[in-house]
């Protein structure tokens, strides 16, 4: 056991020494040996620490190519992720036309990219209308966050008649200002013997900038559709001569039965805006650069929609010359047929009611007239067809189809834009319920209404937006018809309210909210 111990400890080093004295045969040999060991121990020592440093090395070493594998992976992944945001916006750009089915398409689409793109809270859009001599921004577009905030708020632009601005009425109507051009002398630029003697083009004159506040809780003016929170805002102004109204397309011979047609454009600037109210910073140059390219790209693609839209209702106008003969016979005949049903009704029985039931038999016979007559062709089929007239109609169209929807049962609410205002795109969706309501329209019965739908709320209406005695747009004689049926229906309603009250003691219309 003992010797085990020694063999495994300190056989080596003895062995050593013992040669080493073996050859060098020094005068005092355990003196030698001594000496040898401790210089062993020493050399043992440092092939120890050696070692040690070695393998730190080596584990230093193998970290650092691990780490560098990571970090030229996450460099890599780094690149990859920048050039495919880098991607987004020209690949948005060029595919941006083909995925648009319409303006308002187009328009929440480059909302939406915005938002998503620059990691902005807030991005929408308004258009500059004129309505009875009153400007507003009507927001149209917004990114599907703030559809409940913006979508449909209307800014009114405050009066000009103070010294000192109105708190909280908006400062967006400033982004459509012109800057007034530069004093400053231009510098001179060299010039070469040739282009010298060429007189220099003028100077274009400067146009609408974009129109930026860096915060706008300092800004007093400020006019906030939400909860008021520190951040930033910048408008970008689009000008646009747009041919989108009722009056964007016209005749040489001043009707619209038939060509030569002719685009009418009046100015509707539009406002691109973003906000980062809630998420606080400021905009970046390139930010506001990306946001100018998508406006850009934006408008080219609306004006090129608005000129397939002109095309595509010049068609529909050459349709209608078609239908107005067959219309206008139709009312003739119509005409013809109630008083022939009037004719054709059994005397009534003497009475105390005697009178007024005649006059309600006749009032209901001359509805049912007009009511078969709106459910059946020429007129349906022609009315329907309406929903192809691309451009807006007259507010007195979409007032009457708003009267005569809501007396025959459609909610209010359909016929309205998000600003609450009655508008054709909501109208032009409803004219088969229209009819189909109207034509099973029973004046005396019993029925639950809307306030809005109710007699009198009809005949309200009626009275304040001039559908008492309207002027229709000669080209579409169906709408003098559904204007005949309205007056007759709301005649008949009234009558039959009268009688049963007075003979029954009982309300038919049962007003609702």
């Amino acid at each position: 056991m003992d010797a085990e111990y020694l063999r495994k400890n300190v056989n080596v080093a003895l062995m050593e020494s013992l040669a080493s004295m073996a050859i060098a045969k020094p005068d005092d040999c355990v003196d030698y040996i001594g000496k040898y060991l401790l210089q062993y121990v020493e050399r043992g020592a440092l092939k120890f620490k050696e070692k040690d440093v070695l393998d730190k090395v080596i584990n230093n070493a193998v970290v650092y190519e691990k780490e560098e594998q990571i970090r030229v992976k996450e460099l890599a992944e780094e690149r990859a992720k920048q050039e495919a945001y880098d991607a987004q916006l020209p690949t948005f750009l060029s595919t941006l036309e083909g995925v648009s089915i319409s303006k308002q398409d187009c328009m929440d689409k480059c909302t939406q990219f915005l938002a998503n793109y620059l990691d902005v809270p807030a991005t929408y859009i308004a258009v500059k209308r004129v309505v009875n001599d009153i400007e507003a921004l009507y927001y149209v577009s917004a990114n599907i966050d703030q559809h409940k905030v913006i979508l449909g708020q209307k800014l009114v632009r405050a009066a000009d008649d103070s010294d000192e601005p109105m708190r909280r009425q908006g400062f967006s109507f400033d982004a459509f200002n012109i800057p007034e051009p530069s004093d400053e002398p231009e510098e001179a630029e060299e010039e070469d013997e040739e282009s010298s003697q060429e007189p220099r083009a003028p100077k274009p004159p400067p146009g609408p900038q974009p129109y930026i506040v860096d915060n706008v809780m300092r800004e007093s003016r400020t006019k906030f559709f939400g909860i008021p929170k520190l951040g930033a805002f910048v408008g970008i102004p689009l000008p646009l001569e747009s041919i989108d109204h009722d009056g964007g397309c016209q005749s040489a011979s001043g009707d619209l039965h038939r060509g030569p047609f002719s685009k009418n454009k009046i100015s509707t600037p539009m406002l691109l805006c973003m906000d980062t109210i809630g998420k606080y910073r400021s905009f970046t140059p390139n930010e506001i650069n990306v946001a100018k390219q998508v406006a850009e790209k934006m408008m080219e693609l609306i004006i090129n929609m608005e000129n397939k839209m002109f095309i595509d209702h010049e068609a529909y106008l050459n349709k209608q010359v078609h239908d107005i003969k067959s219309i206008l016979d139709l009312s003739v005949k119509t005409k013809d047929m109630e008083e022939a049903a009037v004719a054709a009704l059994a005397p009534e029985s003497e009475g105390d009611h005697a009178d007024a039931a005649r006059m309600l038999h006749e009032a209901e016979a001359r509805l049912s007239v007009w009511s078969s007559a709106i459910q059946e062709e020429p007129f349906q089929p022609v009315f329907c067809g309406l929903d192809e007239h691309i451009l807006p109609l007259p507010q007195i169209v979409c007032h009457l189809l708003y009267a005569v929807g809501c007396f025959v049962g459609l909610g209010p609410d359909l016929f309205k834009d998000p600003s609450g205002d009655v508008s054709w795109e909501k109208c032009k969706k409803l004219l088969y319920h229209i009819t189909t309501n109207a034509g099973k329209f029973a004046p005396s019965a019993e029925m639950a209404v809307s306030k809005e739908g109710s007699w009198v709320g009809v005949k309200t209406f009626s009275e304040a937006n001039g559908l008492m005695d309207p002027l229709f747009p000669s080209y579409l004689p169906v709408l003098p018809v559904l204007h005949t049926w309205l007056m007759k229906a709301l005649t008949a309603r009234e009558l039959a309210i009268a009688f049963k009250l007075e003979t029954e003691k009982i309300e038919i219309e049962m007003i609702q909210g």
